[in-house]
């Protein structure tokens, strides 16, 4: 499948397989009909790019080529392509990747073999581009607090399917798992994003502006010596038809552009073979690792949600250094980054001296996916993601708890 993540201008990761080639990307936990539709302002002055970077994995040499409704674009030789639409309408944008094969061969006769063959795998996007920003309606009226969650699905976690603080009562569907998530959240109670990538998507019942200060919050459990940053990622309703299909925009933290910081960073984790297991995982790094299984705490049987079908998923988005330390008496502290992070005590916790509560965020710090300014002037869904892939002992994972539903902080002033 081909699911297209925003990108990063910078070498993709090495590859470290030689299977056929496979095209992946992180926007949605399920397969989507084929081609898939991506939506697109067309207002902006100089005309704003779509950045596309699929994810290649198991390819040998690989050579990259993208095509426009047909027509090759000479320039366009990697894996990322800033594709700028002419005008209003439809496209379709083809991705090629052409690699070598190097699958056993059975010999042609005694004294020769077949030479390794070139390979062409890919797949097709089509990308609609819309009317004007200017002339959208905006409605910026409505209750302060997001009223629905549109997607939650965590990574593996300590908190994953637990029936005690957690509140889960076996939920085995999406829809289940959404609704856990919306009733939790609307009383002020935490659901947990388990490690890496796991993610909620928030939704207003009215459009909420730019207007160049904090504009919304959102609210953790952080405390001095517990931080579990969450990436805030923000997106527009180009389409108008209320679902988080459009792009979305990261907002900028005290951390990107950070040495440790990778901003497309991806864990594939794999269902346990029986109850009672910690959860393997492996990285686009070459890593690999388990999430622990904390059984004197978290008794449930399973820690990988209980909704996934797949035997693995993988999980996309910017990951964050660990910012752990332990005493010599073996007390851990996950301290904190400086701002831009759900779950963090850092400067943005702007109402509580001892930095717990709300954190508060700017839709000005939205960037595109080259690091530019994204220039927004409202959002309709915000995505919360788990941004740290480790572990603090007996602490378990660091996973990113949200405590509540987001908050248009314009409306309340």
């Amino acid at each position: 499948r081909l699911l297209f993540p925003r990108c990063q201008p910078k070498p993709p990761h090495p590859l470290f397989s030689q299977r056929q080639p496979k095209l992946s990307c992180p926007l949605f936990p399920q397969c989507l009909p084929k081609p898939r539709r991506v939506f697109v302002r067309f207002s902006r002055k100089p005309p704003y790019p779509l950045f596309l970077r699929p994810q290649v994995s198991d390819a040998v040499g690989p050579e990259y080529a993208w095509y426009v409704n047909g027509v090759l674009q000479e320039d366009a030789t990697q894996r990322m392509f800033a594709f700028t639409p002419e005008k209003e309408g439809e496209y379709e944008v083809t991705f090629r990747v052409t690699d070598t094969d190097e699958s056993p061969t059975a010999p042609l006769s005694r004294h020769i073999t077949r030479a390794s063959s070139k390979r062409i795998t890919e797949k097709t996007l089509r990308v609609t581009c819309y009317e004007r920003e200017s002339e959208r309606v905006i409605t910026t009226t409505g209750q302060p607090a997001s009223n629905r969650v549109l997607e939650f699905l965590p990574a593996p976690g300590q908190f994953v399917n637990e029936t005690g603080m957690a509140g889960y009562t076996g939920q085995k569907s999406f829809e289940e798992a959404r609704l856990y998530a919306e009733n939790r959240l609307k009383k002020g109670e935490f659901v947990s994003l388990g490690n890496f990538g796991g993610y909620v998507i928030l939704a207003f019942d009215h459009s909420v502006e730019n207007k160049g200060g904090y504009d919304f919050s959102i609210p953790g459990n952080q405390f001095e010596g517990s931080n579990e940053p969450g990436v805030v990622w923000v997106m527009q309703d180009v389409n108008g038809n209320g679902k988080p299909d459009d792009e979305w925009y990261e907002l900028r933290g005290s951390e990107t552009g950070g040495e440790w910081t990778v901003q497309e960073y991806a864990v594939t984790y794999y269902r346990p073979a029986g109850p009672r297991q910690g959860v393997k995982w492996t990285d686009n790094l070459g890593r690999s690792g388990q999430v622990a299984y904390l059984g004197q705490f978290h008794a449930q049987d399973y820690y990988y949600p209980l909704w996934l079908e797949e035997e693995s998923h993988t999980y996309y988005g910017t990951g964050l250094r660990q910012n752990t330390t332990q005493t010599p008496g073996g007390d851990w502290s996950n301290n904190s980054f400086e701002w831009g992070y759900v779950d963090n005590a850092g400067s943005d916790n702007l109402e509580s001296s001892s930095k717990t509560g709300k954190t508060w965020f700017k839709i000005s710090n939205a960037m595109t996916p080259d690091g530019q300014p994204a220039g927004l002037r409202y959002i309709d869904f915000i995505k919360v993601q788990s941004a740290i892939n480790g572990s603090a002992g007996g602490l378990g994972e660091l996973s990113t708890e949200v405590a509540g539903m987001a908050v248009d902080e314009n409306l309340n002033r």
